[in-house]
């Protein structure tokens, strides 16, 4: 087993370097691809609601939805341009001081040359400089894309309303699990995002720092590159401020004021509103933004998290890449659980009533049993089902799983599973239930309405397949 560990991590090894090889070539059809699958995510909800709300038609509610994007854009590129017009009024500045020639056009560009040479301390100047048109170029650049953006989500939410109208109850729960930390993300992300920018926009025009609005907009952007871009966005405004001559307690508000703001903002209320969603370690967050700023830059930048997140749940839902995925997590290894949807051939159901613990003591369960090291689900529900029931089972298909959060995460994951003797019954053993009962599949929902079914179970309800 340790042999093939070796292995597959030396395949994972070479199969990422590749991947990113390609990832980099195609940039630039995978970045707004990239952009767009995450922006799908984030809109399907308002589809749904004008969907189920109106009368309107999926087509003519994702096209609504797309004039809604338009108009943001729309909004967004009008947001750009002022604050770039506000730049002026640095410019005009250095023009007077002589640090710049009234005949340079390209400001932005000039900029970090221009503050090098300003007899402070360049290497810091520099480098704060050189980030501002970075990161205004890379802005620009994402409106250029705009229009290809939309293309993709339109057609993606299209195909998503396909795909939802010929779905059942056995979908992947993996699939649905990474759907929905990913909007999770986003929607917080974004309001987040929005509420700094705002108020650290605010804060600067406050203290009359030039240009509020732009650092406003750009804090706003980088808040979305964890830790790293909400340092950079609280010292961006010293260089231009610095040379602008402000006094000393201007520099000084603009410094303390963001950086509160980002701190209050950034690492309480977004901390407290994400949770666990994506239980990432603080290095693979790291390692993330190098590899994904070294592919795509800072739009790499911007995606490393919620890209790293679904890469994890997807390597969750198999054997092989499991480990690897608690590795990468922050609150442990959840326990893993295994549970056996056993049904007859004439269709019923197997539950059993527990007696422990205490949180789920006389609720109904699918049984199962919590999975030993280096044992595989089907070993262990074979094992647990006869240990418990003295049952002889074959296990099937995967259908899904549920998680747990909190001190001891837990993830349970049921498996299809049919008889091994169609004759044989079950027989309570070591005292882990008290009853057990065959059951129909409506008994097993209205059961699971009733909470009659404990709490991890009762998702999984919906994936039991239809005889």
């Amino acid at each position: 087993m340790t042999e093939r560990r070796v292995q597959t991590i030396c395949l994972a090894v070479l199969a990422t370097i590749a991947t990113g090889a390609a990832l980099q070539a195609l940039s630039d059809v995978m970045i707004p691809f990239s952009l767009a699958i995450f922006f799908s995510i984030a809109l399907a909800p308002v589809v749904d609601f004008l969907s189920s709300k109106t009368r309107l038609s999926r087509p003519m509610s994702v096209g609504l939805t797309m004039l809604l994007g338009a108009l943001m854009l729309v909004i967004l590129a009008g947001v750009v341009n002022e604050s770039l017009t506000s730049v002026e009024d640095v410019r005009e500045v250095l023009i007077e001081k002589g640090v710049l020639d009234r005949d340079t056009n390209d400001f932005l560009v000039e900029l970090p040359a221009w503050m090098g040479g300003g007899g402070g301390p360049s290497s810091l100047t520099e480098i704060l400089g050189g980030l501002v048109p970075k990161v205004v170029g890379v802005l620009g650049g994402l409106l250029s894309q705009g229009i290809t953006v939309l293309i993709f989500v339109m057609f993606l939410l299209m195909e998503q309303g396909r795909r939802d109208g010929g779905s059942h109850g056995g979908s992947d729960s993996v699939g649905s699990t990474v759907e929905s930390r990913v909007k999770k993300y986003i929607s917080v992300k974004t309001l987040t995002s929005a509420v700094t920018g705002i108020l650290v926009g605010l804060a600067l025009w406050i203290v009359g720092a030039p240009a509020a609005i732009l650092f406003g907009l750009l804090s706003f952007l980088l808040n979305f590159i964890p830790t790293i871009g909400s340092v950079v966005a609280v010292l961006l405004p010293l260089p231009v401020l610095y040379l602008a001559d402000a006094p000393t307690l201007t520099m000084a508000l603009a410094l303390a004021v963001p950086g509160a703001i980002q701190f209050v903002v950034g690492q309480i209320w977004e901390n407290k509103l994400l949770g666990d969603a994506f239980d990432l370690r603080a290095s693979v967050v790291l390692l993330a933004l190098v590899f994904w700023g070294k592919i795509w830059g800072i739009v790499g930048m911007l995606l490393a998290t919620p890209i790293m997140a679904v890469l994890k749940t997807l390597m969750e839902g198999w054997d092989v890449s499991r480990p690897l995925a608690r590795m990468m997590g922050q609150a442990g290894p959840p326990l893993e659980v295994c549970a056996a949807v056993v049904m007859r051939e004439d269709g019923k159901i197997l539950i059993a009533r527990r007696t422990r613990p205490a949180d789920v003591a006389g609720l109904w369960e699918f049984p199962g049993g919590k999975l030993e090291e280096d044992e595989s689900a089907s070993a262990c529900l074979v094992r647990e089902l006869d240990e418990e029931l003295g049952l002889a089972i074959v296990v099937g298909d995967r259908l899904g799983a549920t998680t747990r959060e909190g001190a001891t995460p837990l993830r349970l994951t049921a498996y299809a599973a049919s008889m091994g003797d169609a004759g044989s019954e079950p027989v309570l053993r070591d005292g882990t239930h008290d009853e057990v009962r065959w059951v129909e599949r409506a008994e097993l929902v209205a059961m699971a309405a009733a909470g009659e079914l404990a709490p991890l179970d009762v998702p999984l309800v919906a994936k039991v397949p239809v005889p």
